[in-house]
């Protein structure tokens, strides 16, 4: 109890000296303390005029500075008025520091049971910019994630025929030891995609465009 009251005053000390660290409550109670120039100052806040003019960082603020509204105990109320939790606050403040969200780099080294929590956390972190106006920094992380996702799942249909469970293309598989003729000619558009072991066999996986010769034809 007794740290918790110098732990206050210490706060409130900083807040008559600076006004840049505040505190504030989120929607269910919980304490978090928010520092305004680091927020003013961060490179991925740009163009969330909306978000600055709410925390009264704003330069640009064509209505003028207002002081954030308080509650009995001092501390700012927009997270709670918002209905932000303090997990929704982490994963936002997790975005502004690194450019990323929980589980994002665990994913990106390959740990592709984090997919569902990062993407959860995209999730979140998008409805909580909504709440704050939109920042422009989220909606380009969120289109490059899922654009390169895309990206991936193209490459794995490109790569072998059970994964081309649309049937884009036609294939052929060539154990390794074939004779040379067993093996599909570039001339008619086949390129190898792939190459697997089955059984202890080296196999090769061949594709080609099913209009492969369209560009022939049309010349013809």
């Amino acid at each position: 109890m007794e740290i918790c009251r110098c732990l206050n005053d210490l706060i409130a000390e900083v807040e008559k000296q600076t006004n840049l660290i505040v505190r504030a409550r989120t929607f269910y109670g919980t304490l978090i303390l928010i520092d305004l120039y680091k927020l003013k100052n961060n490179p991925r806040l740009e163009g969330a005029e909306v978000f600055k003019m709410l925390f009264g960082i704003s330069d640009t603020d064509p209505f003028g500075k207002f002081p954030m509204g308080k509650d009995k105990e001092g501390c700012i109320t927009i997270i709670r008025d918002l209905v932000i939790s303090s997990k929704e606050w982490y994963i936002f403040t997790i975005f502004l520091n690194t450019e990323c969200v929980p589980g994002y780099d665990d994913y990106k080294l390959g740990k592709e049971y984090k997919y569902n929590e990062v993407s959860s956390n995209i999730q979140t972190l998008q409805e909580i910019c909504c709440k704050f106006g939109g920042v422009p920094s989220v909606d380009v992380f969120r289109e490059n994630f899922y654009n390169e996702e895309q990206k991936e799942k193209a490459k794995m249909i490109e790569s072998t025929p059970e994964n081309d469970i649309t049937g884009k293309y036609q294939w052929k598989r060539v154990k390794n030891n074939s004779s040379p003729h067993y093996f599909p000619d570039d001339r008619f558009g086949w390129t190898c995609a792939s190459s697997c072991v089955i059984s202890g066999n080296i196999f090769h996986n061949y594709r080609r465009d099913w209009n492969w010769n369209k560009e022939a034809l049309d010349h013809t």
